[in-house]
């Protein structure tokens, strides 16, 4: 839990402890290939979902999807006034990737980043 979600057990929602003990079948090698979130985000037609809680207790729904292999855009809403953004993540290549960010709130925020996968 601590590895995954950034949490002790005891701090995830009901809907992480699922994913949770999903994804360690899945490492077991006892998982089946598809998930009720994975039917959800089929149905839908979205990359990932995400229920997120943070240390407050607030609540907020993430889903993404990729435009093309270079372009992730993400758009995220909590249970909070003012907690809405969306994300626009476009590769450039060589690991540099270009980052904007907006919230409802109308905040506004850009960066550059550097990834490497090992």
């Amino acid at each position: 839990a601590q590895l995954i979600f950034g949490r002790s057990m005891s701090n995830l929602s009901p809907l992480q402890i699922a994913q949770l003990a999903e994804a360690a079948a899945q490492l077991a090698g006892i998982g089946g290939s598809t998930s009720l979130l994975q039917n959800l985000r089929s149905a839908i037609g979205i990359d990932d979902l995400e229920v997120i809680t943070d240390e407050e207790g607030g609540t907020a729904v993430s889903a993404g999807k990729y435009l093309n292999d270079r372009t992730y855009v993400t758009i995220q809403k909590g249970d909070r006034p003012g907690s809405g953004k969306a994300t626009v993540d476009l590769d450039v290549g060589r690991g540099v990737k270009l980052r904007g960010e907006t919230t409802d709130a109308g905040e506004a925020k850009g960066g550059v980043f550097y990834e490497r996968e090992y």
